[in-house]
Parts: structure tokens; C-alpha cells; sequence
């Protein structure tokens, strides 16, 4: 059986489709199939969900939905693909988020020598795992700000919010006094604009899907911005090379401080988003010192 699905641009003119949100996706999709390949023998979260790395689960749904945005902007359907970087919005906090809870919550069985199934039974990580429980939401029933928690655990970021990275801030905006397109206007109708967003029989003149372009570029790269820096301090084993253990595995003494090589495709969204987004954050990550980025 044959399922290839061929899509056909749709007339969108030559600037649309040489746009460089296609170059970013494009990219990222690949960044995020390596991420989840290079920790899918990883351990993190074992102890909590008896599953070996969760992660790389959650790294290639996120390449999953990277080309879904791909497929809904090639074809011109703008509207849509805004709803999904929403999405892709939500996946880089819950990560985070999740990645952050898993370390405070397994440090209290090797710090406190608690019994592992009373760790198991408080943990909103094994929770959420199984689908018994929401990852922000409060005993209360009030809902919990992910964003604040994670701005609040110095011991593992210092300070990121100086780099402007509180994606809760930015994707709640409606009114937008920079009359940029958020994600949180293309998930309602809150205009006549986001129908014609989704419109691809026709080229637009006044250029409002090539503008739409720009937006939409500026969300994912903020996006990406604070996902790729988290993954950095957090977990920086997951952005490295295979050089230092190709050389363990063929026997071979590897070269020194191989093992603080970065991947190529990593050090490309490096050089190719993060640097662009910001000089500032781009010297922290590298002065942190925690993988050879340059």
C-alpha cells in the first residue's frame, strides 16, 4: 500500500514559499528527531515511571508536531499552523517543567533515603505519566504557573528571565500593542484577518500572509529559544556528539574533552537561531560551560 501524501504548493507566490520559517522547520525537525534519538537510552525519570527516558517520547512527538506546522504553512492554511506553534509553546514549557520536577523529586530518595514507593505516591511526575493527574494543576484545583516555578528554582537556572524568555507572558497577550500576531489570536476568531489566514486559493497582495510569515517565525524562535537553553542546563548530556563514546565503543582512547562536544546539528541552531534571537543569551549559555557550544 502506497500512503505517500503529496502536497502541491498552492500558488502562494515566490516570496512566500522562499520564506525563512521553512529553513527554521525544517531545522527543527531535525533537532528534535536528534534529541530524541541521542537520549533514547537515557534514564531520566526511570526511577518514577519505570519507563526508560520519557524524553525521547516527548522529543519525537515534538518533531511530529514541528512538521505539522510545516505541512499546515506549505499549504498555506496560517491560521491553523499558529494553533499548533501554541502547541509547540505548551510541549517546550511542559518539558521543562517536567524535567525540573523529576530532579527534585528523585534527589528526595537519594537525599532523604525515602522509601521509593512513597515517592511514587506523591509524585506528580509518575501522575501525569499515566494520565492520572495534570502536570500544573494544584490539589486545590487551581491552576499552577509553571513558568513562575521554574523562574524561582535558582539552583537550576540562576536567571534566564533577564534573556525576556516568559513564554506564559508572551502567549497570553491578546491586545498587542506591536500589532504582531500571537498564537493565543489564531486559536479563536477573533477577527475576520484569521479567516483570511487561512485562505491558499489566491495570492495575497497586500502581503498579510507574508507578514503572518514573520510572526509566526518570531513565535518559534522565541520558543526554541527558551526549549534549547533549559535542555542546555538541564540536561546538557543530550545535545552531545557521538564522538566520545564511538571512540570508548571502538576501543579507542577518545580525544580530551570529547565528551563536551556538541552535535552538529546542535551547534547549527546555535549558530542559526539562538545567536540571532540574542547576543546576551547566546554568551550565557556559552560562559555556563556546561557543553563546548561556540
Amino acid at each position: 500500500m502506497n500512503d505517500t501524501l503529496v502536497l502541491e504548493a498552492r500558488g502562494l507566490g515566490y516570496d512566500y514559499y522562499n520564506h525563512k520559517i521553512f529553513q527554521l522547520l525544517s531545522d527543527l525537525e531535525s533537532f528534535y528527531n536528534f534529541l530524541s534519538y541521542n537520549c533514547s537510552n537515557k534514564c531520566n525519570g526511570l526511577l518514577l515511571t519505570n519507563i526508560l527516558s520519557i524524553d525521547s517520547s516527548i522529543y519525537s512527538s515534538m518533531e511530529g508536531s514541528i512538521e505539522s506546522i510545516r505541512t499546515l504553512v506549505y499549504i498555506g492554511r496560517l491560521n491553523d499552523a499558529f494553533t499548533l506553534v501554541r502547541k509547540y509553546y505548551d510541549a517546550t514549557l511542559t518539558d521543562t517543567y517536567k524535567s525540573i520536577l523529576i530532579k527534585d523529586e528523585e534527589s528526595t530518595i537519594f537525599k532523604n533515603n525515602i522509601d521509593i514507593k512513597n515517592v511514587w505516591s506523591k509524585s506528580i511526575v509518575r501522575a501525569w505519566t499515566y494520565s492520572n493527574k495534570h502536570l500544573y494543576d494544584l490539589p486545590s484545583g487551581k491552576r499552577n504557573n509553571p513558568n513562575k516555578d521554574i523562574r524561582t528554582r535558582k539552583d537550576v537556572l540562576n536567571s534566564l528571565e533577564q534573556f525576556d524568555l516568559d513564554l506564559y507572558r508572551i502567549i497570553d497577550k491578546i491586545k498587542n500593542p506591536s500589532k504582531k500576531k500571537t498564537c493565543n489570536d489564531n486559536v479563536h476568531y477573533n477577527s475576520w484577518e484569521n479567516f483570511v489566514l487561512n485562505q491558499n486559493d489566491q495570492y495575497d497582495g497586500e502581503h498579510l500572509k507574508l507578514k503572518a510569515l514573520d510572526d509566526l517565525y518570531e513565535n518559534i524562535q522565541i520558543s526554541l529559544c527558551f526549549h534549547f537553553s533549559y535542555i542546555c542546563i538541564l540536561h546538557p548530556e543530550y545535545i552531545a556528539s557521538s564522538d566520545y563514546l564511538d571512540a570508548l565503543g571502538s576501543g579507542i582512547t577518545p580525544e580530551e574533552n570529547s565528551q563536551y562536544w556538541v552535535a552538529p546539528i546542535v551547534q547549527n541552531i546555535f549558530e542559526s537561531y539562538i545567536k540571532p534571537y540574542s547576543k546576551d543569551l547566546s554568551d550565557y549559555l556559552i560562559n555556563i560551560n556546561t557543553m563546548n557550544l561556540k
